[in-house]
């Protein structure tokens, strides 16, 4: 099937056809032909025939006001949290630097930005596909990378405020809690998870290479009474020993900065279940919450992905903390599958991971809190 001429192709025919008439037309004299030839010289060398101008951009389906319209299962399912807690998200992030820029062509809304990256955040499987939310949200699928790379950076950045170890005050306040359930001194309880991760990264993939058979990226968290994260570490491999990411977090390296006297985190599964099962609970809400952290689809095949993928799992972090203050009830629990016994710790294919510890210690480090 045969193209449809363009606007040059289009002033070519109209030019040719107007110069026959005007050369077999004897009225015309040979001044009238050089005007004539040099008007269309120039029209012809133009690449654009008409002004540039700016574009608004459209989108169809997907601005507060659409958003406010969906059912209130609907969007929890889309996006993760309540409405209310949708408005105070944006709320926090929509006057940061990174949404504007001084181009003729501003950025899309924050709102539709946040959007897309929550959708993303909380999508596992097919649901996380960039396909799936190109045609949700009808944006290419540079600009779905660009706007979820953008929103998991603020997010990022506000974990001092909403994923920092309490104070002095606070810890004793936990304390007191904790005596009443005949743990006093108990100010939280630490656990380890793993981020599977969809494709065997390039570079020293065998490392990844965890004991329930994936490749995965170690996650260890502290949690207080209320669920909330108080500390975490990621970026080690999957097949790293809880035992030996734990020793590496500030926490077990600096105490006495942050333990009072006969302070210290529940971390063994032999205690009773109503103390310590919070800690899997709260991983549960993350999971269930935050459903790209089942299996993430980024690819890490060089620091600054790496870099990138442990911004998107802390993201995941502060956020389940932002709508734990905000009393977002989630109410799915992921369940993690249970994995081979693990074994004892120093022995756990020290060999394999020497070569990569060495690299992503000080990666893991900086993003304590």
């Amino acid at each position: 099937m045969r193209q449809p001429p363009s606007q040059h192709q289009q002033l070519h025919q109209a030019v040719n056809s107007a110069a026959m008439i005007m050369l077999f037309d004897s009225e015309n004299n040979d001044s009238e032909l050089e005007e004539f030839y040099s008007y269309c010289r120039s029209k012809l060398q133009k690449r654009y025939l008409n002004a540039r101008g700016t574009t608004t951009r459209f989108h169809p389906r997907y601005d507060l006001s659409i958003m406010q319209g969906l059912s209130e299962s609907c969007f929890l399912q889309l996006f993760r949290m309540a409405w209310p807690c949708f408005l105070n998200l944006l709320q926090l992030i929509e006057s940061h630097p990174i949404f504007y820029n001084s181009s003729w062509n501003p950025q899309q809304d924050p709102s539709v930005q946040l959007a897309v990256a929550i959708c993303r955040l909380g999508s596992n499987g097919n649901g996380a596909a960039v396909f799936r939310l190109k045609n949700l949200f009808h944006v290419g699928y540079g600009t779905i990378n660009l706007y979820t790379t953008r929103v998991t950076k603020v997010i990022y950045q506000m974990r001092p405020r909403l994923a920092s170890w309490p104070t002095s005050e606070e810890r004793l306040e936990l304390s007191q809690v904790m005596q009443e359930e005949g743990f006093p001194g108990c100010i939280g309880f630490v656990d380890g998870t793993t981020i599977p991760l969809s494709q065997k990264p390039p570079i020293d993939g065998n490392h990844y290479f965890d004991r329930k058979k994936r490749y995965s990226i170690s996650l260890t968290l502290v949690c207080d009474v209320n669920k909330k994260f108080i500390s975490y570490l990621a970026g080690y491999p999957g097949s790293c020993h809880d035992c030996y990411v734990f020793s590496n977090m500030q926490l077990a390296q600096q105490p006495e900065q942050f333990f009072d006297q006969n302070q210290f985190l529940l971390a063994d599964s032999a205690y009773p279940t109503q103390s310590r099962i919070r800690i899997e609970h709260a991983i549960g809400i993350l999971k269930g919450r935050f459903a790209s952290l089942r299996e993430m689809r980024s690819q890490i095949r060089n620091l600054h992905e790496m870099k990138e993928a442990i911004k998107w799992i802390i993201s995941c972090v502060v956020l389940h903390n932002l709508l734990a203050d905000l009393k977002d009830q989630w109410n799915e629990l992921y369940e993690e599958e249970e994995p081979e016994p693990a074994p004892p710790v120093g022995q756990e294919n020290e060999d394999s991971n020497d070569g990569l510890r060495g690299v992503l210690r000080p990666i893991t480090l900086s993003h304590f809190a």
